[in-house]
Order: C-alpha cells, then structure tokens, then sequence
C-alpha cells in the first residue's frame, strides 16, 4: 500500500512565521539602544579611571611627571611622560560622549609623589544622562557623580 504524503507548509503558515520574526527584528534595536548608551558609559568610565590610576603608578614607578590632557573636539585623550618618553596611553572615545561642552582642552598632571597638580570637575554627558567628573587634590582621588 503506497500512502501519498506531502509534508510541507501552507503559504499562509510561511507568511505568518514570517510576519512573526520581521516584527521581532523591528522591535530589536529599540529595545538594546538603551543597553548600548549604558555600556558605553560603562566602558568610558572604567577605561578612563584605569588609565588614571595607571597615570598615577606610572609617575610613581618612575619618579616623572606625568601629563594628562583631554580634547573634547577631537574625542579623545592621551597620558604622556616627557618628550623622551612620549604618549603612555592615547584613548579615542565614542562621538556620543560629550566633555565640556565648550571642547576647551583639559589639561592637568600626575607629580612623581602621585599627587594630582590641579583639581576641577567637567561636565560630561552621555546620550541624554548628565554627570560630573571631578578630580581632587590628593592622590588619586577622583569620583563620578551623576546630576
């Protein structure tokens, strides 16, 4: 007995599977843009501070001044020891992150006792989240505040 079978789905069962994973790819990326803007804040600030503290033994270990200096227009910053020794870190940050928004440069440096020379806070912002970074007198005493 030969059984006929033809296994297979309907166009309406395609089309609705279909209708399914389209409207799930739509809705996607409005649900991880909001993960996005936090892991990158996330990564801004604990890159930034590594390199700060990083700054910091690099000037103690070495007993040199050490030079920090941020550029809001050009999305990045750089940590330097003196001319023979050149740039220790050079970081581009996202296009979304915004220091002072004046992108008047920042500049300020590690002493070789670790201490930091000048303390001031800036304004940065990320997507629509506000904070202040400031920066104080002492070692290594820096902190993140969101506004």
């Amino acid at each position: 007995m030969k059984i006929n079978s033809q296994s297979g789905f309907t166009l309406l069962e395609m089309l609705a599977v279909l209708s399914i994973v389209l409207v799930l790819l739509a809705v996607t990326p409005i649900l991880l843009k909001p993960q996005s803007e936090l892991l990158q804040e996330r990564t801004f600030f604990t890159q930034l501070q590594t390199d700060l503290f990083y700054a910091q033994n690099y000037a103690l270990a070495h007993q040199k001044t050490v030079y920090i200096q941020i550029n809001p227009a050009d999305k990045r910053y750089y940590i330097r020891g003196d001319l023979k020794t050149g740039r220790i870190v050079d970081r581009i940050y996202h296009d979304s992150i915004k220091i002072n928004e004046d992108a008047v440069p920042i500049y300020f440096t590690i002493t070789p006792s670790g201490n930091v020379s000048k303390f001031a806070s800036y304004r940065i912002s990320i997507g629509s989240k506000k904070y202040l970074f400031t920066i104080q007198i002492g070692r290594g005493r820096f902190y993140v505040k969101k506004q």
